[in-house]
C-alpha cells in the first residue's frame, strides 16, 4: 500500500469518529441497564439440575421420600461400605443411625478416629451441583476435609440456583454475624499436582454423599 493510501484511509476512519461525536445519539435508562446472561436458563426444575450437576462432579446422590426411607437409605450405605464409625454431632441426624450396627462418635477429638462425617449443610447450589457449609455447622471446621467419606443430608428446600444466590442467603441469614469460614464442596476431593497423577481425597473426602429429603 502506497503511502498516500494509508494517509487516506486514516483520513476515513477520522471522518468517521468526527461524524460520530457530532451526531452522537443519548441512551435511554433501559438501554444503559441491559442485563447479558452470564449463563444458559435450566432446562429442568431445580432439583434435577442439582442432582445431575452434582453427580457428574463424582458425587453419590440419594432422594428420600421421608425420614424412615431416609434412615433406611443412609444405614444401606454404611453397612455396604463397610463402616463401623461414623463422626456427627447433630442428634437429629445421628438418630439416623443403627448405633447396633454402627458407632456414632460425637466428640471432636474423636474425628480422626472415624472414616465418615456426617452432617447438616447450609444450601445446596443447582448450578455447580455444589455444597456450601459453614463453620457454624456441627461438623465445624475440620469435619469436612479430614475423612475418607462425607454425608450430607440437606432438604429440598435448601437447594437454591447458584452461587450468588446462596451467599445471599447467607448473609440474611446469618446477618448479624457471618461464620467465619464458607466452603464450597462440589464432589469429592481430586488434585493433579501430586508427580502429575490423578489423586482423590489429598485434601478432603474420597467419596461425597448427598441424602435429600
Amino acid at each position: 500500500m502506497k503511502q498516500f493510501e494509508h494517509i487516506e484511509l486514516r483520513e476515513k476512519v477520522l471522518k468517521r469518529i468526527r461524524n460520530a461525536l457530532i451526531n452522537k445519539t443519548e441512551l435511554n435508562a433501559e438501554q444503559l441497564n441491559v442485563e447479558i446472561a452470564a449463563f444458559k436458563p435450566f432446562q429442568q426444575a431445580i432439583p434435577f439440575e442439582f442432582a445431575k450437576n452434582f453427580t457428574d462432579s463424582g458425587g453419590f446422590f440419594y432422594y428420600s421420600e421421608n425420614r424412615q426411607e431416609l434412615k433406611i437409605a443412609i444405614n444401606t450405605l454404611l453397612n455396604e461400605k463397610g463402616y463401623m464409625s461414623v463422626y456427627c454431632s447433630n442428634d437429629d441426624l445421628s438418630s439416623l443411625v443403627n448405633t447396633g450396627v454402627t458407632a456414632v462418635l460425637t466428640e471432636l477429638g474423636d474425628l480422626p478416629a472415624t472414616p465418615v462425617v456426617i452432617t447438616e449443610c447450609e444450601f445446596l447450589c443447582a448450578r455447580t451441583g455444589s455444597i456450601l457449609l459453614s463453620s457454624f455447622l456441627s461438623c465445624g471446621r475440620r469435619g469436612i476435609a479430614t475423612n475418607e467419606a462425607l454425608i450430607v443430608v440437606a432438604q429440598i428446600n435448601q437447594i437454591l440456583p447458584d452461587i450468588q444466590d446462596a451467599i445471599q442467603a447467607m448473609t440474611e441469614k446469618y446477618s448479624e454475624e457471618l461464620p467465619s469460614q464458607l466452603t464450597f464442596v462440589t464432589g469429592p476431593s481430586c488434585t493433579n499436582a501430586i508427580e502429575n497423577n490423578f489423586v482423590r481425597g489429598a485434601h478432603g473426602s474420597k467419596e461425597v454423599y448427598v441424602f435429600l429429603h
